[in-house]
C-alpha cells in the first residue's frame, strides 16, 4: 500500500509536502552520524529516526492525496507499530547507512516524477525493513 501510495506522490505531491520529505531524510543522515555515541546518545539516535522515518512515511501517504488509502495505512500502524526495524538496525551501521540510502532512492524517484520506479523502490525498502525485523525478532527471541 505505501508503494501505492508512493507512486500517486510523484505526481501529487506539493512543494511544502516536498520540503518536509526532504528534511525528513535529511533528518536520518543527521541521527546515523550519532554512531557510536554514549548510551544517552544513542536514544537520542532513536528518537531521531523514528522521527524521521514516521515523517518521511507520512508525508508520503499524505501526498497520494488518497483518503481511503492514507485510513487504511493508519490502521495498520495503528496495530503494527511502524518504527520496528530501528531495533534492527540500532547495533548496525551497514544495515542503518542501507535504509538511508533506501529512502533516499525512494525520494529520488518522487521528486523525479517516476511512479513506477516510486513503488517499486517503496515496496523494496518495506521489505527489506520487515526482513530485518523479523531476523532481529528470531534472533533475539532464541536468545530469551
Amino acid at each position: 500500500m505505501e508503494g501505492y501510495a508512493a507512486e500517486l506522490a510523484t505526481e501529487r505531491i506539493n512543494d511544502a509536502q516536498l520540503k518536509r520529505m526532504l528534511d525528513a531524510w535529511k533528518g536520518f543522515g543527521e541521527a546515523i552520524q550519532q554512531l557510536g555515541a554514549s548510551e544517552g546518545d544513542q536514544r537520542t539516535q532513536a528518537e531521531r529516526w523514528a522521527e524521521s522515518n514516521h515523517e518521511f512515511h507520512s508525508v508520503i501517504v499524505e501526498a497520494s492525496c488518497n483518503r481511503q488509502l492514507a485510513l487504511t495505512i493508519a490502521e495498520l500502524r495503528r496495530r503494527l507499530p511502524h518504527n520496528l526495524s530501528y531495533g534492527a538496525y540500532a547495533d548496525n551501521s551497514r544495515l542503518l547507512l542501507r535504509n538511508l540510502k533506501q529512502h533516499e532512492g525512494v525520494a529520488a524517484a518522487i521528486v523525479d516524477h517516476n511512479p513506477r520506479l516510486a513503488r517499486k523502490r517503496m515496496t523494496a525498502h518495506l521489505r527489506a525493513s520487515n526482513e530485518a525485523t523479523a531476523r532481529w525478532v528470531e534472533s533475539n527471541k532464541t536468545r530469551n
